[in-house]
C-alpha cells in the first residue's frame, strides 16, 4: 500500500479479512475460509475505482483479522488502521466484505441474497445500503453485528466521521451473475456515491 489514494469525499475503504489462500500458503486448516469475498471486493472496487482495497494475505486460522488480537499483527490490519488514520477528519467509509451459505448461517428462515450488520449507535452507511439494495429488488436482512467486528468497530468507534457495515453476500451468487451486476452493485455504487 505505497502512497494512500487522495479519493473524493467520503473516502471509500473496501476490506477483504478473511480469504481462502493457496494450499500451498496454508499452515493449517482454515475453516472459515471465504471463497468468493475477494472476488466481490474486487468487483466493487472496479466499479469504485477511488476506493480503497485491502484484503488479507493471512490465515484465519493463524489470525482472524477481523479480531482486536490481530489488529496490530497483521499486514492487513496495519495497511486498514493506516488508512483509516490518514482519513481522520475526513469523512469515510468502510465496506467489510463476506459471504455466507445459508439464511440458516444466521438463524433466518428466508434465503436473502445479502446480510448486512452494523453497530448499534452506527446504521446510517446501512440503512442507505439497506434501502438502495431494497429498491432494485435485492433481498436484504439487517442485523446488528458484534462487538467483536473490530474492523467496524475501529472505524466508527476511534473516527467519529467513520461509517462501516459488514457486508455479507451469499456465496453462491457469482460477480457475473444477474443479480450481482445489475442490482447488488449499482445498489453499493450509489450508495458509495451518496450523502
Amino acid at each position: 500500500m505505497e502512497g494512500l489514494p487522495r479519493l473524493t469525499n467520503p473516502h471509500v475503504i473496501v476490506t477483504v479479512p478473511h480469504v481462502c489462500l493457496p494450499p500451498s500458503a496454508r499452515h493449517h486448516a482454515d475453516p472459515g475460509c471465504d471463497f468468493l469475498s475477494l472476488r466481490y471486493a474486487q468487483a466493487i472496487h472496479r466499479a469504485v475505482p477511488e476506493s480503497l482495497l485491502i484484503s488479507s494475505q493471512t490465515s484465519r486460522a493463524l489470525c482472524d483479522n477481523n479480531r482486536d488480537e490481530c489488529r496490530l499483527l497483521t499486514p492487513m490490519r496495519r495497511a486498514f488502521t493506516k488508512a483509516v488514520q490518514s482519513f481522520e477528519g475526513h469523512p469515510f467509509l468502510v465496506l467489510d466484505i463476506h459471504t455466507f451459505s445459508r439464511g440458516s448461517d444466521f438463524d433466518l428462515s428466508m434465503e436473502p441474497h445479502v446480510v448486512l450488520l452494523y453497530l448499534e449507535g452506527h446504521r446510517r452507511l446501512e440503512s442507505r445500503l439497506f434501502s438502495n439494495l431494497s429498491a432494485r429488488g435485492v433481498r436484504t436482512v439487517s442485523l446488528q453485528g458484534s462487538l467483536e467486528n473490530d474492523i467496524m468497530l475501529e472505524a466508527v468507534k476511534d473516527y467519529p466521521k467513520g461509517e462501516a457495515v459488514l457486508i455479507e453476500m451469499r456465496n453462491s451468487i457469482d460477480t457475473r451473475d444477474t443479480v450481482f451486476l445489475h442490482a447488488i452493485l449499482p445498489a453499493i455504487v450509489k450508495t458509495v456515491h451518496s450523502k
